[in-house]
């Protein structure tokens, strides 16, 4: 049985503890909502005694901290985020050097890589590759809709990136497209293409394997029932990290090489005077 704690940025935490609460080797010994004091069965707890009295914690509040993320696994704590963390490269570097050290077991929650669908294939994606991604376009959120992306393909990938190559065509502030070509030491290569004028329709996220077939992946994004599939689904890798350390996870490592990715392309984008950041 493995005690689990939770962050939570909603004063009910009601989704995570359903979650949670449909697997049994968890136990949940708190609730915190961050910043604040939560009565669980009688008793009140900060986050410090959470982090104290539990073996892991499933923290679920929106851009999770440098120094939330530190404090969990300095008490060597296994780690869930259900969010990707503001995080500089170098924090994210720190944040490694101190889980090697600890021996903490950590995963960020990515909808596109625990799919049902993904995880199929995930295992067998072991050859040279041309992963290939059209997706609307989000203006608003783009730095974050970059950052998810990556982090999802560095997780398939898991090799060195070794160029990126970054290309825009600003018709208007909303119907531009940003053209990314990223190249890995394994040979392989990723094409990300997000446009303003791009529908739904025209969406598509594949995957082609040197000798092999090619894999077609959801890009509509999950909908309420599937995400909670895709929830299930990791926190079940989650859980067999930590038993065997042998899950497929999405860890620091990756967010390290997606975050430097991301800042090399907003540069890019800065110096090609990319109206899509303004």
């Amino acid at each position: 049985m493995i005690s689990i704690g939770i962050l939570s940025g909603d004063e009910s935490a009601t989704e995570s503890i359903k979650l949670i609460q449909q697997f049994q080797d968890f136990k949940i010994t708190g609730i915190v909502q961050l910043n604040d004091l939560q009565s669980v069965e009688g008793k009140q707890y900060t986050t410090e005694d959470l982090l104290e009295n539990s073996d892991a914690t499933f923290v679920d509040v929106p851009a999770p901290s440098f120094d939330l993320i530190r404090a969990v696994i300095k008490k060597s704590n296994h780690l869930f985020l259900m969010r990707i963390p503001t995080l500089s490269l170098g924090e994210t570097t720190q944040l490694i050097n101190l889980a090697n050290e600890s021996g903490s077991t950590i995963l960020l929650f990515n909808p596109l890589f625990f799919t049902d669908e993904n995880l199929k294939i995930s295992t067998t994606l072991n050859k040279q590759k041309l992963i290939t991604i059209r997706l609307p376009l989000r203006k608003k959120d783009i730095e974050h809709q970059l950052l998810s992306l990556l982090l999802f393909v560095m997780s398939t990938e898991k090799s060195e990136l070794r160029k990126t190559d970054v290309f825009t065509f600003d018709r208007t502030n909303e119907s531009g497209i940003v053209s990314l070509r990223l190249a890995f030491a394994t040979g392989s290569i990723a094409q990300i293409e997000l446009g303003g004028m791009f529908k739904a329709s025209q969406s598509f996220i594949e995957i082609f394997q040197k000798e092999d077939h090619y894999f077609a992946l959801p890009a509509d994004g999950p909908n309420a029932k599937t995400r909670l599939q895709t929830q299930k689904n990791a926190l079940q890798h989650f859980l067999e990290a930590i038993h065997q350390g042998s899950a497929i996870s999405i860890s620091l490592n990756e967010l390290e090489q997606a975050i430097a990715c991301r800042n090399e392309i907003r540069d890019k984008l800065k110096f090609l005077n990319c109206s899509l950041l303004d």
